[in-house]
């Protein structure tokens, strides 16, 4: 039986994470096809409640410009990745996750920033994923550095939070370090539910 901290294999090699490559694929075509900041896609109130509900997904797809975008994409590649490796999500499984991140974050800008006129990027939800990452690297290796890295990000959130200024990655719009709040929250919110259901099934299969 295949061990649940063990990466999926296919034909004796690990199988690449398609998920994460998908979704890195479709930020690219946005950008290529309608450009930094696009007016149909950003997340804005007034689209919003207009019926305009796509806003919700397509505002974490699109990106202020080429530096916000290259950013965000490296930052998913290694993330996504060594989730997708680590914990063996289905498709629908790895896209869910993204989705009640994404929505968890434009309830965040919702009520906490009512005054906020639009927001892209895909840095909330990377926030998320970090959390699902530190937690898959953990439980593979145990090795203090996954940790260390956790509490780095942890920092950075309380930096940006207490200053208002972002890291790494400059925006033509201002930055909205809410976003990555409700990033963090949303993806310790799926992790322990997720863990005791795991911890549950081994103690399922044991008693078997």
């Amino acid at each position: 039986m295949t061990s649940l901290n063990s990466p999926r294999r296919d034909h004796g090699g690990i199988t690449p994470p398609w998920s994460t490559f998908a979704l890195a694929g479709l930020a690219l075509v946005l950008h290529a096809i309608f450009g930094p900041r696009p007016e149909l896609l950003v997340f804005t109130r007034d689209g919003i409640q207009a019926g305009e509900f796509w806003r919700l997904f397509t505002g974490h797809l699109v990106h202020t410009g080429p530096d916000h975008l290259v950013w965000n994409l490296l930052a998913l590649l290694v993330l996504g990745s060594m989730f997708e490796i680590l914990e063996r999500p289905s498709p629908c499984r790895y896209f869910a996750i993204l989705a009640a991140g994404c929505l968890a974050i434009d309830a965040a800008l919702w009520w906490g920033r009512p005054g906020l006129l639009g927001y892209c990027g895909l840095s909330g939800v990377l926030t998320a994923t970090f959390v699902l990452a530190v937690v898959a690297g953990w439980r593979a290796t145990g090795s203090p550095w996954i940790l260390l890295g956790g509490a780095g990000v942890l920092a950075k959130i309380g930096f940006e939070m207490a200053t208002g200024q972002t890291l790494f990655a400059d925006t033509a719009w201002p930055p909205v370090p809410l976003a990555h709040a409700a990033g963090l929250l949303a993806g310790l919110a799926f992790v322990l539910p997720v863990r005791q259901w795991i911890a549950a099934g081994g103690l399922r299969r044991q008693a078997s």
